[in-house]
């Protein structure tokens, strides 16, 4: 019967899988573009959470990307559009 050294079996792993080194120009380049972290994740082949991981490391933020316009100015632009190009859909 083997018996179990517990020495050698509490010992921590020390092989780790190698990290993945995304630089920040990359991805603060796909956010720029608005790209949305599931196509950020295919593309460079990793999973999401190591893209969320990378860009906290970054302090790169996907949130207040949109314009501030209100309501009212975004119909009138709509409708100055239409006015413009009444065939475009």
């Amino acid at each position: 019967m083997a018996f179990l050294n517990p020495a050698v079996a509490y010992q921590p792993r020390t092989v780790k899988r190698p990290r993945l080194e995304t630089p920040r120009e990359q991805l603060q380049y796909l956010v720029d573009y608005e790209i949305t972290i599931p196509d950020m994740s295919r593309t460079l082949g990793v999973r999401e959470s190591t893209i969320k991981r990378r860009m906290r490391e970054y302090n790169i933020s996907i949130i207040d990307r949109r314009t501030a316009i209100s309501n009212d100015d975004l119909d009138n632009i709509v409708r100055s559009k239409h006015r413009d190009f009444p065939s475009a859909g």
